[in-house]
């Protein structure tokens, strides 16, 4: 209740020096003395978690003094982010119905009705008050406000139609929201997919989305996957090779597709090798050092092995760990004995838990992890921020 002693008391404290200082005027003092009674008698409701008793009182001052219409606002704030919306949204709302409020604070009052209504779930009474507040208050932060809403309203819904146009539009002001353009065209694409739209048609969609963010890997990992459907290997390959200069960070998400496109060729299991050492040579990623492993311990495990060891040495990984145990086991199991290879086996376990705890995916914009990729990020709301995690 911190926050309402430092909204209310200097009001208070306000209102009790005016009422003492207006003694010429007895009814002005009076007048003074009753509001500061009122007002007290609010905060007093709201620190013994009278809030409903408080409200009341607070709407009642409002009646007879328009002077305390910022600090009803920020007691709608205050509500809300405890959670009590409905008290909230009875606070904004009475001050909208005030027909002496002036304009600046009518807009103010329903800008915070609108969020009271966003934060209850309220979505379509939301996006109606803030349809009103950009429409008739262009260029003012006001209309920005209400149309950052708007766009989070409309990708809450996957309205992506509306976002692309919202966006647009939000452009002018806030150059960033560009890039999420090519995220919601790609939604576009995935929702054409599941309808079973002609193949076309998405990668029109995917083109577009491109055009707005030409590093957008969401895009070419689409068109890759269409690719190997399509079974178009060539094609395919070089959509994945183009993510690996797009964003590094992605390369792990396109390795299986890649070896399998690969392997299509006559010597593609040597030219993949070759692709993955020259990989691994510009970003010593374990995801790279893994899939080299794969492909040398299907016919040389101790190389596998020998290879695996070095590239733990310059770069120690959890996951490295796991593979260079499990070549262990399978490479010197008929010279171990029963309690080394029993150790092993534990030690394994032991760390196969440890990674199961791990996350594969975070975001680098607020911390959030993930056991899966996604493009928007649950908690801070950005697009393209989760990338793969390395443990």
């Amino acid at each position: 209740m911190l926050e309402v002693l430092f909204i209310l008391l200097p009001i208070a404290a306000a209102s009790g020096w005016y009422a003492a200082y207006c003694t010429s005027s007895h009814a002005a003092s009076y007048k003074k003395n009753d509001f500061n009674r009122k007002y007290l008698l609010g905060l007093n409701y709201l620190l013994n978690e009278q809030a409903d008793k408080a409200v009341d009182t607070f709407i009642k001052i409002l009646e007879v003094d328009t002077e305390t219409v910022e600090t009803h606002l920020a007691l709608g704030v205050l509500f809300r982010r405890r959670g009590e919306i409905d008290r909230a949204i009875r606070l904004h709302q009475n001050l909208i119905a005030r027909p002496q409020l002036p304009q600046v604070q009518k807009i103010q009052a329903l800008l915070a009705l609108g969020q009271d209504y966003y934060s209850g779930g309220l979505l379509d009474r939301a996006e109606r008050l803030f349809f009103e507040i950009a429409n008739e208050n262009n260029e003012t932060e006001y209309a920005r406000i209400a149309l950052r809403y708007l766009l989070d309203i409309y990708q809450q819904q996957k309205r992506w139609e509306m976002a692309i146009k919202q966006a647009k539009k939000n452009s002018k002001w806030e150059p960033i929201v560009v890039k999420n353009v090519a995220h919601y065209y790609c939604e576009l694409a995935l929702q054409q997919l599941k309808n079973e739209i002609s193949t076309k048609e998405v990668m029109t969609l995917l083109d577009e989305a491109l055009k707005y963010d030409a590093q957008c890997v969401r895009a070419n990992l689409l068109k890759g996957e269409i690719a190997i459907k399509a079974e178009k290997w060539e094609n395919a390959i070089q959509l994945y090779q183009t993510i690996k200069a797009q964003d590094p960070d992605y390369i792990a998400e396109t390795l299986e597709p890649l070896r399998q496109c690969y392997l299509q060729r006559a010597s593609g299991q040597t030219e993949f090798l070759n692709y993955l050492y020259a990989a691994l040579s510009e970003d010593s990623k374990i995801s790279i050092c893994l899939a080299i492993v794969k492909l040398l311990q299907v016919r040389e495990k101790e190389k596998a092995l020998t290879f695996l060891k070095h590239q733990l040495q310059e770069k120690p990984s959890l996951y490295g760990l796991y593979h260079l145990i499990d070549l262990h086991l399978d490479v010197n199991c008929s010279d171990q004995d029963n309690d080394e290879k029993n150790n092993l086996t534990v030690l394994k376990t032991l760390v196969a838990q440890l990674i199961q705890n791990q996350p594969i995916y975070q975001c680098l914009r607020c911390g959030f992890n993930s056991k899966i990729l996604d493009w928007l990020c649950p908690a801070c709301r950005n697009w393209s921020t989760i990338k793969p995690y390395s443990i």
